[in-house]
């Protein structure tokens, strides 16, 4: 392992050119630490190595820089492909390197890593490098476990073996880098620990495929009896609405001979008036008495028959309706049972659990 190269202590620096390449949270841990550096510090962060190079010629320029076991997990973590996330490193470590060969006496290269998990060593090291004292240093934040940290890091391991020009760049920085540094991982300790976990997910997968597989021949089993309780329904919907059309022909065949028999009632009355009239000049009482009750009887057998038609048509619409209301309150319940057990089913936790396999399944067949 090369030797790290460290300078004299200079002057204390009370202006720090930042470019931070670690995310959001190695700058905060960056800013806080130089809150509590006596002499006070301003941090200017900037976006490219170009402007923070630049921007003040006197000020120190503290890089911060993940190796590239940390980098590579982060980005395989994102979902990038290992060639991406190690050309990715190398390309941004070798940029930062050309610029820290022409600039080592102003350049301070510190592990974002270990500025998180180590504050305190990393300020130690500053304040040699940079002639300050810190009063106060931010609290060391734990370092994080990830679900996958033991396949990642030995893919990263094995990637960087095979790749001597990345393993050139890391032993490069390591030994620029100013405190402590974040160790390489073990490749035979983290790619036993990744195969016990591949066989895990492949346990967990198949267990979960299992199961969507049995939900899914019930969700057949069920849309098949809703399509069939459907059918049913359409059936006996199809065969009320001939019933209903039937019963709405007989009552408008009932109204139209209603309406005759009205209109025949009404001539036999003006036929009883008329022979009123006429028999008043007739001098025989007897045989127009005899005729008003021979009338007389045909309009009450005309009245009678228009009552048991009428009396028979509604005994038979009240029947038909109730009949009809009854059978259309069973199919209704029908449906919402076949609903309401459906939505049981896509509300229960094995449905919801394995929702993300039927993603990938729908992204599969399209694929």
């Amino acid at each position: 392992m090369t030797e790290k190269l460290l300078d004299a202590p200079a002057a204390p620096a009370t202006k720090w050119s930042l470019f931070a390449s670690g995310g959001e949270d190695s700058l905060r841990a960056i800013e806080a630490l130089a809150s509590g550096a006596v002499p006070g510090v301003s941090v200017q962060r900037h976006d490219s190595l170009e402007t923070t190079f630049s921007s003040d010629p006197s000020a120190p320029v503290i890089i911060l820089m993940s190796m590239p076991q940390d980098h590579m997990r982060a980005m395989l973590d994102a979902g990038s492909a290992p060639d991406t996330a190690l050309q990715n490193w190398t390309k941004h470590a070798s940029a930062i390197l050309q610029r820290c060969r022409k600039n080592r006496r102003r350049v301070v290269l510190v592990d974002a890593a270990m500025l998180r998990t180590l504050p305190a060593a990393i300020a130690e090291a500053l304040s040699g490098r940079l002639g300050l004292r810190f009063d106060t240093v931010p609290d060391a934040a734990p370092a994080e476990k990830k679900e996958f940290d033991d396949i990642h890091t030995a893919i990263t391991e094995a990637m960087l073996i095979s790749d001597l020009k990345a393993r050139d760049l890391a032993e490069e920085l390591e030994a620029m880098m100013l405190g402590p540094v974040s160790a390489p991982g073990d490749p035979v300790k983290a790619g036993v620990n990744g195969a016990q976990k591949l066989r895990s997910l492949a346990t967990e997968r198949d267990l979960l495929r299992e199961a969507l597989r049995q939900h899914l021949e019930e969700l057949d089993t069920m849309r098949a009896a809703l399509t069939k309780t459907e059918g049913a329904a359409k059936a006996q919907s199809t065969e009320l609405q001939k019933k209903l059309s039937t019963a709405e022909s007989d009552l408008a065949s009932t109204t139209q001979e209603r309406d005759l028999l009205r209109e025949e009632l009404r001539q036999m009355q003006d036929s009883v008036q008329t022979l009123l009239a006429e028999n008043a000049k007739v001098a025989d009482r007897h045989l127009l008495k005899a005729q008003c009750e021979a009338l007389e009887r045909r309009l009450d057998d005309a009245a009678e028959r228009q009552r048991l038609r009428d009396s028979v048509q509604g005994a038979e619409m009240l029947k038909l309706a109730m009949l009809l209301q009854a059978e259309r309150g069973q199919t209704n319940a029908d449906l919402q049972n076949a609903r309401d057990e459906i939505q049981r089913l896509l509300a229960s936790t094995s449905w919801r659990v394995t929702r993300p396999i039927r993603v990938m399944k729908r992204g599969l067949s399209r694929s």
